[in-house]
């Protein structure tokens, strides 16, 4: 469970930081 959240968070912020690129 835990490892999974830490995955789409760090999914999340990849993407987040491509936008603002």
């Amino acid at each position: 469970m835990c490892g999974g959240n830490i995955k789409i968070r760090l999914q999340f912020l990849d993407e987040t930081v491509k936008n603002a690129i």
